[in-house]
């Protein structure tokens, strides 16, 4: 089945390349409305908390020592820290994403502002390559939780890293996966490629 239109496909003999552009996708995941919502006043609360912490600095009362000068700046500093956050899954929105797999790596680049770096992932560094439909620990990895329907790195010796964010239909996801896992066995990377659970039809996220 091709991938929506929404998404362009480029192979050539040594490669495969998925792009795509997050704001022209329909799907939020059910977080799109739900950041938006929280974000104003979590903004609004932070402000708030930070000017009593610098009022307080002038005027500590003897009996706010502790308050002004231990909690209130602790209390401060996470919620700018949640509000950064929150930004950024906001700002994802907006990213150009692609996904490349050559005969030496996968790549994961991110294009848009405040976009992190590229993740590299050498194909002689990895032991699977595989993709999570639940959000319940695969049987095949016991001691490894997997929290979202997405496409997971696996290096040797290490934990599942996941890929591709909330902006993508779980569907969409796994279409890309078998793009991925045909490229691999074609190429015989040796890198294994597995499914893990079922994909849950009462899911609507």
């Amino acid at each position: 089945m091709p991938l929506p239109p929404e998404f362009r496909v480029t192979e050539t003999a040594d490669s495969i390349r998925i792009e795509w552009d997050n704001g022209a996708l329909e799907r939020d995941g059910c977080s799109g409305p739900f950041f938006k919502l929280f974000w104003l006043p979590w903004v609004a609360a932070s402000v708030w908390l930070t000017g009593q912490w610098v009022w307080f600095l002038f005027r500590v009362p003897p009996d706010r020592v502790v308050d002004t000068y231990c909690c209130l700046p602790f209390f401060a500093l996470m919620s700018w820290f949640v509000t950064w956050i929150t930004t950024q899954v906001l700002l994802s929105r907006n990213w150009f994403e692609s996904v490349e797999v050559t005969r030496h790596a996968i790549t994961h680049t991110f294009v848009g502002r405040w976009a992190p770096s590229p993740s590299v992932y050498p194909l002689d560094h990895l032991d699977v390559v595989a993709f999570g439909w639940d959000r319940e620990k695969p049987e095949r990895h016991p001691t490894d939780d997997f929290k979202e329907a997405a496409i997971y790195i696996v290096p040797k010796n290490g934990k599942p890293l996941s890929m591709i964010g909330q902006w993508v239909e779980p569907q969409v996801k796994s279409q890309m996966f078998e793009l991925i896992r045909e490229f691999l066995a074609d190429n015989q990377r040796g890198v294994r490629t597995e499914v893990w659970g079922q994909p849950d039809p009462l899911s609507k996220c």
